[in-house]
């Protein structure tokens, strides 16, 4: 195998374009082309291709995970799975995450604390919710726990929820007795994220003075004497 091509790119000529055997291979650090003294023209040896193509997929890892993380911010667990997904080699991916974790561009613990937070200040999610949401972003369970435990603790969970659930109870059909719209406004805040004990007293204060529905004739019927 034999270098065929090797010309800096970039800006600043801080990265290596390489094509093997005519075949382009990658992109590499230049630093690191230096380190491996890499030269066109040159013969690789077995014992060189290995660091050479270790060093090709690390550079490719690095550089799509900046995109990924120039769109939008992006957790550790996030970041991992995207890149093996793609391919990438694990000591690549490792290599990569360390790389940015000390450069700033990778913190978990703000990550979460900043998702929590703007979940909590719209008043719709309990800390259940919100913990599962930071969970689903790749961040680690403890870390969503203490996330989503800070950012509600200052919150009135049950004003949230009574909130929403009176405004649901409103646009109900007046058909629904209260017992099935009991049911039905619980299940919604559970979905939300409320703790039960919240969920209860919310709802309960929900329909509270809510007249129970005059029973429908029709609906009680009996179809035979109808017929008779």
């Amino acid at each position: 195998m034999t270098i065929t091509s090797l010309r800096a790119v970039g800006s600043a000529g801080e990265r290596m374009s390489i094509a093997l055997d005519r075949k382009s291979a990658g992109q590499i650090d230049a630093l690191v082309a230096s380190d491996l003294g890499l030269a066109r023209g040159e013969s690789l040896t077995d014992a060189m291709v290995e660091p050479l193509i270790a060093a090709i997929d690390r550079s490719a890892a690095q550089k799509r995970a900046l995109r990924l993380i120039n769109t939008r911010d992006r957790s550790t667990g996030e970041l991992r799975q995207r890149l093996t997904q793609a391919g990438h080699k694990a000591a690549s991916i490792d290599a990569t995450l360390d790389a940015l974790a000390s450069a700033g561009l990778l913190n978990d613990e703000s990550l979460a604390e900043r998702l929590a937070s703007s979940l909590a200040d719209r008043g719709n999610s309990g800390r259940r919710l919100i913990e599962l949401k930071l969970a689903q972003k790749g961040l680690s369970r403890p870390l969503a726990t203490k996330a989503a435990t800070e950012a509600t603790a200052d919150r009135d969970a049950l004003a949230d929820a009574t909130s929403l659930v009176e405004r649901r109870a409103q646009r109900s059909s007046p058909r629904l007795t209260n017992q099935a719209l009991y049911r039905r406004l619980s299940g919604f805040l559970a979905r939300r994220g409320f703790d039960p004990s919240v969920i209860r007293e919310a709802v309960a204060t929900a329909l509270s003075g809510r007249p129970e529905p005059e029973p429908d004739p029709e609906q009680n019927e009996d179809p035979d004497s109808a017929e008779s």
